[in-house]
C-alpha cells in the first residue's frame, strides 16, 4: 500500500513507524489487492497539544474516510487505521449480506413439466370431487 503523508507532523520512532506499517498492510489485505495497489492519504496537523490525523482510502469508487485525535501523532493515526478498519469490515459484511439466492422458476424445463402435470391432475381431481356432491348443499 502506498502511503502519502501531508502536514507537519514530528518523526516517529522505528518501532512506532513498523507498527503503522503493519495496520495499513492489514488494511491493504482487507481492501482486496486483486484491483491493483492502493493509496492512502495521510493528513497530520497539530492543534496545541492535540494532533490529528485524518487517513482516506479510495475503495470500489468510494472514499473511506476516518478522523481521530491524540496526544501525538502514533496515537491519532492508530486510532484512525482502527476506525478505517471497522468502516472496511462493516462494508464487506454488507456485500457479502446482500448476496441473493437464486430465483425458483430458474429451474430446467423437465422440472416445470413435471411440476404443471402435477398441477394439472390434482385440479382435475377437485372437480370431480366437486360435481359427485349433492346439490342440495350438504356435504
Amino acid at each position: 500500500m502506498k502511503i502519502h503523508y501531508t502536514g507537519r507532523s514530528n518523526e516517529l520512532t522505528p518501532a512506532q513507524q513498523r507498527k503503522i506499517e503493519a495496520k495499513f498492510a492489514k488494511l491493504a489485505r482487507l481492501l482486496d489487492m486483486k484491483q491493483g495497489e492502493r493509496e492512502a492519504h495521510v493528513m497530520l496537523r497539530p492543534e496545541r497539544h492535540l494532533h490529528h490525523a485524518e487517513i482516506t482510502v479510495r475503495f470500489h469508487d468510494r472514499n473511506l474516510v476516518s478522523e481521530a485525535s491524540g496526544g501525538d501523532d502514533y496515537l491519532a493515526m492508530h486510532e484512525a487505521l482502527e476506525k478505517l478498519e471497522r468502516q472496511v469490515q462493516k462494508l464487506r459484511t454488507k456485500w457479502r449480506d446482500a448476496k441473493r439466492s437464486p430465483r425458483a422458476e430458474w429451474t430446467s424445463g423437465q422440472e416445470q413439466e413435471a411440476a404443471a402435470a402435477e398441477a394439472a391432475d390434482g385440479s382435475e381431481e377437485e372437480i370431480l370431487g366437486a360435481t359427485d356432491r349433492p346439490s342440495d348443499g350438504r356435504p
